[in-house]
């Protein structure tokens, strides 16, 4: 790296406003990236009279690159290269947790939508217990409601097999059958 020394007032310049704005920043933001060709100009005028070169968009580049790429610090820029070079490896962690992160759940998604695959497969084989209601009533010889058991077996008010929170007549109730009278009671 040729030329003069950059001041210490050069390299907070370059690396606190130039950089950043530059396709060598680090992460995203809301502000548009510039190439070296537009920071040049902005670097010249933020160090107006105390400039100590004319800053082109090849030397605002090389001394990127030197510093950065080759790891030939210049003297002045060395707590500057050290913070981007460290901000450079917490974003690249950050990525590959999230890459971490994103793959395992995708793993686990992929897991639970085989299992509801499965469960519908069996489903689909028989192992489905649903009863299906059509609203239609099934025609049934008399009988008396002694005869009649609930689901669990709970005639008579036999509580033994009784769920808990259910009374026997709401488990009953959906599968009493309506019985159609046969005889008419006037005769």
């Amino acid at each position: 790296m040729g030329g003069k020394v950059w001041s210490a007032e050069e390299e907070r310049v370059f690396w606190r406003f130039i950089v950043p704005r530059s396709q060598k920043r680090i992460g995203t933001g809301p502000a548009q990236t510039k190439n070296w060709e537009e920071l040049a100009p902005l670097m010249q005028s933020i160090m107006g009279i105390d400039a100590k070169r004319n800053y082109t968009h090849l030397g605002l580049f090389e001394h990127f690159f030197q510093n950065v790429e080759k790891t030939r610090v210049s003297p002045n820029a060395g707590v500057f290269v050290r913070e981007y070079r460290q901000a450079i490896k917490r974003v690249n962690k950050a990525k590959e947790e999230e890459r971490a992160k994103t793959a395992e759940l995708s793993h686990q998604s992929d897991a639970v939508t085989l299992m509801m695959n499965e469960d519908q497969d069996t489903d689909s084989r028989g192992g489905n217990e649903l009863i299906y209601h059509t609203g239609e009533t099934p025609e049934v010889e008399d009988q008396s409601e002694n005869d009649f058991e609930d689901e669990d077996g709970a005639a008579n008010d036999n509580k033994e097999n009784w769920h808990l929170g259910r009374l026997p007549a709401e488990r009953a109730r959906s599968r009493i059958p309506t019985i159609s009278p046969t005889v008419s009671p006037h005769g």
